[in-house]
């Protein structure tokens, strides 16, 4: 039997959808039911969501995860918007190679028809890592725009093996007395978020919205796919915060921010080994 495509609806559909991620041990955090309610929860007059199965014989074999914005220059489609936002196309574990290069194909341009039918003027991929994909998608998207970017991961099974500037920062944060601890209260959250703020302003980037972090606090981490954690230096004061994002075999340290005082002591280093 043919493969057959359509859009993820209401609350069956979608739970069926969170299964099919949750059985895949290469998919992440962004692909989750849980933050897919994140991102409704940030913009829900502009942003509306576009998911797409392929099934065959009635089973999931393959979803593409995406977000229709309407903003000011009109529509666009990202798989997935927000920082870190690893989306794309994600297929049966042991899919045959000729099936997922299938899925892919067809998959894909089933996500363009949708996007143009909902008047969007672009439409952006965003690969997941470790997935190993990328030449099934450029088997038949050409894209007008492609940007490689990287990402740097420890496996946590082989151990870290740190360069001599970590454990150089990490022997000044321990001698500093940093008290690193998880938070996951929503008064944590917003004691941090200045200084997430201001880390931001001195990169000259805009900070990530506060309601991604409340989202996190009212769905990702009541699914145990999200946790704060927070270092406190010796006098109490709050040094810096990460948001991690968790999911299957993968952990993503997904923002992290500190105080400019407290990165002398070595406070992202110690968040980042802990």
């Amino acid at each position: 039997m043919g493969l057959r495509f359509s859009k993820i609806e209401g609350t069956a559909d979608f739970e069926a959808y969170d299964e099919f991620v949750t059985s895949c041990p290469q998919s992440v955090t962004q692909q989750t039911l849980a933050w897919k309610r994140v991102i409704e929860g940030i913009w829900p007059d502009k942003d509306t969501p576009l998911y797409l199965k392929a099934e065959r014989n009635g089973e999931i074999i393959g979803v593409l995860p995406s977000f229709v914005y309407d903003g000011i220059g009109g529509k666009v489609a990202v798989s997935l918007p927000h920082a870190g936002a690893y989306g794309g196309i994600l297929t049966r574990p042991n899919l045959p190679t000729g099936e997922r290069a299938e899925v892919y194909s067809e998959l894909s341009k089933a996500w363009f028809q949708e996007c143009r039918s909902a008047g969007c003027a672009t439409a952006t991929l965003t690969t997941a890592p470790f997935s190993n994909d990328l030449k099934y998608y450029l088997n038949d998207v050409k894209p007008d725009y492609r940007l490689d970017r990287f990402f740097q991961y420890v496996d946590l099974k082989a151990g870290a093996d740190y360069n001599r500037s970590t454990r150089r920062n990490l022997r000044t944060a321990m001698a500093e007395g940093l008290e690193v601890y998880k938070d996951n209260s929503l008064k944590m959250v917003k004691e941090w978020y200045p200084i997430h703020e201001m880390r931001m302003k001195e990169l000259n980037a805009p900070p990530l919205p506060w309601e991604l972090f409340e989202g996190c606090l009212k769905h990702a981490c009541p699914a145990g796919k999200a946790d704060f954690w927070f270092v406190r230096d010796s006098s109490g004061n709050l040094a810096a915060g990460c948001l991690y994002l968790k999911h299957n075999e993968i952990v993503d340290v997904f923002i992290m921010s500190a105080a400019a005082s407290s990165m002398s002591q070595g406070a992202n280093t110690i968040l980042t080994d802990f």
